[in-house]
C-alpha cells in the first residue's frame, strides 16, 4: 500500500493494474471508463480539502496507460437522461447510497449544501479544474528544466547544484514525482507534510525518513529512496510517527537523541515490545518516552540513548507526526 494511502486507494491501484494487464494481454488499444463530470468535481473537492496543489486540483486525467475516460465533460444526470430516453438500462454501484466512503459523503451530504449556499459552484469548480491543469503543466515544465533527475535502479537522484538553484515548489514537486515513479503510481496520496519533511532534509543536507521514503545526501547529489533497511552510521531525522514505523521494520538499532552529543556515556536501555511512543513537551527535559507495556516509561533526551533489541511494534499517539526526532542510528 502506498504510504499515506488507505483501502480505497489500494483498491483503486489494484483495479487499474488489473484493467491495464487485461488490455495488454488481449491486445486492446484501450479500455473506456465511465467517470463523468460529477466524479471530477467530487475529486476536486476531496483533493482541495486535503490541501492538494495544482497537480491534484487538475482532477481526473482523461487518459493514462491504456485507460480512457471519454465522459469527463458530461454530467451524470445528462447520461442517465440519455439512457432513459433510449430505453437503455445501466448499472448503479450498490455502495453509492452508503456514507461509508468519503466520496459518497461528499456526494450525499456536502454537494446539496453547496447547491444551497453557493449556487453556481459547479461552474466555478470546472474553471478551477481547467486553470489547475494549465498551471500543473507549467509548473512541471519549469521543474523538469531546472531540476532534471538522474534515474537509477533503486533511487531518484538530483545534482546538488541543480537542487540548490531550484525553487521550493519545484523541489517539492520533484520529490512527489519521484515518489510516484518509485511506487509505479501516477498520483500517490502521500501528504504534502511528508514532502516538506523530505525537502527540508535535502535542503539542510540531513538524511531524513518520512512516509516510507528517505533522503540520502552526498556533497554532489540528493537521492530519494524507499525506506532504507540500513541507515547505520548516518544521522537520520524522523517524525515520531515514522519512528514507530521504523521500530516495526528494523530489528536491532541504537537510537540517539540529539546527535551533536553522540558520546554522552550513558548506558543503553533494553526495551521489550509492545511499546508506545509519547512526546514530552513543556518541560525542562523536552524529549520523548518509550513506554513498554511491562514497565515504567523511559525518557529519551539528548543525554539518554536507547537500544531496541527486538523487532518492535507499537501504537502511535494522535500527535505523533507533529514532532521531529533527531537521532543517530548505529547497527549493533
Amino acid at each position: 500500500m502506498v504510504p499515506g494511502g488507505g483501502p480505497e486507494q489500494a483498491a483503486r491501484k489494484l483495479r487499474y493494474g488489473i484493467l491495464n494487464s487485461y488490455a495488454r494481454e488481449n491486445r486492446f488499444d484501450c479500455i473506456l471508463l465511465a467517470h463523468n463530470r460529477d466524479d471530477n468535481r467530487e475529486t476536486l473537492l476531496m483533493r482541495f480539502f486535503n490541501g492538494s496543489g495544482p497537480e491534484g486540483l487538475k482532477g481526473i486525467p482523461a487518459s493514462r496507460d491504456r485507460l480512457r475516460r471519454p465522459l469527463l465533460g458530461v454530467g451524470g444526470r445528462e447520461l442517465r437522461d440519455y439512457l432513459a430516453d433510449r430505453g437503455i438500462g445501466w448499472c448503479e454501484d450498490s455502495t453509492n447510497s452508503s456514507d461509508g466512503y468519503l466520496r459518497n459523503r461528499i456526494r450525499n451530504r456536502l454537494l446539496p449544501l453547496l447547491d444551497d449556499i453557493f449556487p453556481g459552484w459547479d461552474s466555478a469548480a470546472d474553471t478551477l479544474l481547467q486553470r489547475s491543469a494549465e498551471a500543473a503543466v507549467e509548473l512541471e515544465s519549469i521543474m523538469s528544466q531546472n531540476l532534471p533527475d538522474i534515474p537509477e535502479p533503486d533511487r531518484i537522484r538530483w545534482g546538488r547544484a541543480d537542487w540548490e538553484k531550484a525553487g521550493d515548489y519545484s523541489r517539492g514537486l520533484a520529490l512527489l514525482k519521484g515518489i510516484n515513479r518509485l511506487e509505479s503510481e501516477a498520483d500517490s496520496r502521500i501528504p504534502w507534510s511528508r514532502i516538506r519533511e523530505l525537502r527540508e532534509g535535502a535542503d539542510r543536507g540531513q538524511d531524513r525518513s518520512a512516509g516510507g521514503f528517505g533522503i540520502v545526501n552526498s556533497p554532489d547529489s540528493v537521492s530519494l529512496i524507499r525506506e532504507s533497511e540500513h541507515w547505520e552510521g548516518r544521522t537520520v531525522f524522523l517524525s515520531l510517527g515514522d519512528l514507530q514505523g521504523w521500530c516495526s521494520r528494523i530489528g536491532s538499532m541504537l537510537l540517539r537523541a540529539a546527535p551533536e552529543k553522540p558520546d554522552s556515556g550513558t548506558q543503553d536501555i533494553s526495551v521489550e515490545c509492545p511499546f508506545e511512543i509519547r512526546w514530552r513537551s513543556g518541560r525542562a527535559e523536552t524529549g520523548f518516552q518509550i513506554c513498554p507495556s511491562n514497565g515504567k516509561p523511559m525518557n529519551i533526551s539528548p543525554e539518554r540513548p536507547v537500544k531496541l533489541t527486538e523487532k518492535q511494534s507499537g501504537n502511535r499517539t494522535p500527535d505523533a507526526d507533529n514532532h521531529i526526532v533527531y537521532i543517530h542510528i548505529e547497527k549493533e
